[in-house]
Parts: structure tokens; C-alpha cells; sequence
């Protein structure tokens, strides 16, 4: 897609959600409008997206998916939103005001399983650029992908995913942790304390 059809996809987007703008904000979890925007976003700018409350209405959030390369785009897109009464619209995640430490994610065969934080110990390395990288422990069984989308999950609710992007170099799944490590662990909850976003 060349720049002057990008430009067009994206005001005919925001077009589409004028128009469900005031039934969105009526019914906010009405899962066939839901359906509906989320096959426009998808189709349209080919991202992923939330909507969620704030002190004065909704957000409609756009994210470019854990993914360098997208955050332009999304960008981009936002910047060309329309003003509308009771709407905020933001670049990537935002952070969740409550910790969620449970939520549910679906294995390749489509069938949830549900996801604790609890349990799990987090060792952070930080660096004098205020960024860090963490390795984290985990006391479930599932296997090596499955243990990283709920970590991207886990840490995108907990940091908003602009800051786990731009100031978590690396996040690493580990077996076990030696006995001095974790002397210096701490539980997953209170990350967000000892990074200080």
C-alpha cells in the first residue's frame, strides 16, 4: 500500500468510526458493534486495538502489537483521529489502573487456559539509561510460546505497552533461578514498584 492509499484507509477508518462513535459509547460491550470494528481495524490498518474507560467517557487505543516497525503507523493513524465528545484515542496499551494477576489466553488448539501471575519472581537488571532487561519465573507448565504471550500480556497490562517496548530491552523466560539470584528476586506484583513507571 503507497502512502496516498495508507492516507485514505485511515480517514476511511476514522470515517467508519464516527459514524459508531455515539453507539460505542452507549453500549461499549455490545459484541456484534464489537465484532464489526474489530474486522475494520483488523482489514483497514491491519493492527491490533482496546477500548476501555477513563474518568470522562472511553479510550480507543491502537497497537502496533509488541512490533518496532508498527508503532509509526499507529501513530500515523491516531494523529488523524476526529475530535469526538467523550473519546480519547492513544498510541499503544495503556497500563491497567488495578493489576490484573489472572486472565485467560487460547493454546494453538483454541482452548483457554487460564493464566495466574501469581507465583511468579522477577530478577531486574537495570541499566543507567533507565532501561532494564528481566528474566522471570514461572510456576505453570506451559510450553515456551504459550510462557511468553502470557508474559507480553502480563507486562503490557502491568507497564502500558509504549514503556514495555521502549524501556524493556529484554524479557526472558527462565528455567529456575540459582540460590543467589534469588536471594534478589522479587514477586512479578511488584515490578511496577521497583521500575518506578
Amino acid at each position: 500500500m503507497n502512502k496516498l492509499e495508507t492516507m485514505k484507509a485511515i480517514d476511511n477508518f476514522w470515517t467508519f468510526f464516527e459514524v459508531i462513535a455515539d453507539q460505542l459509547t452507549k453500549e461499549p460491550e455490545n459484541l456484534e458493534l464489537i465484532s464489526i470494528l474489530d474486522d475494520k481495524v483488523v482489514q483497514t490498518l491491519g493492527l491490533d486495538w482496546e477500548i476501555g474507560p477513563t474518568d470522562e467517557g472511553l479510550y480507543f487505543c491502537l497497537s502496533p502489537k509488541l512490533d518496532d516497525e508498527l508503532i509509526d503507523k499507529v501513530k500515523l493513524t491516531i494523529s488523524r483521529a476526529p475530535s469526538i465528545s467523550n473519546w480519547d484515542f492513544i498510541v499503544g496499551k495503556p497500563k491497567k489502573l488495578e493489576l490484573i494477576e489472572e486472565f485467560v489466553i487460547l493454546d494453538d488448539d483454541e482452548s483457554e487456559i487460564n493464566i495466574s501471575t501469581r507465583g511468579w519472581r522477577v530478577i531486574v537488571y537495570k541499566y543507567k539509561d533507565s532501561t532494564c532487561d528481566i528474566d522471570v519465573l514461572m510456576d505453570n507448565a506451559l510450553n515456551k510460546d504459550l510462557q511468553y504471550i502470557a508474559l507480553d500480556i502480563a507486562l503490557t497490562n502491568m507497564l502500558g505497552e509504549l514503556n514495555y517496548m521502549q524501556k524493556i530491552g529484554k524479557a526472558a523466560v527462565v528455567e529456575e533461578f540459582d540460590n543467589e539470584t534469588n536471594k534478589i528476586g522479587i514477586e512479578f506484583i511488584h515490578l511496577n514498584n521497583v521500575l518506578g513507571w
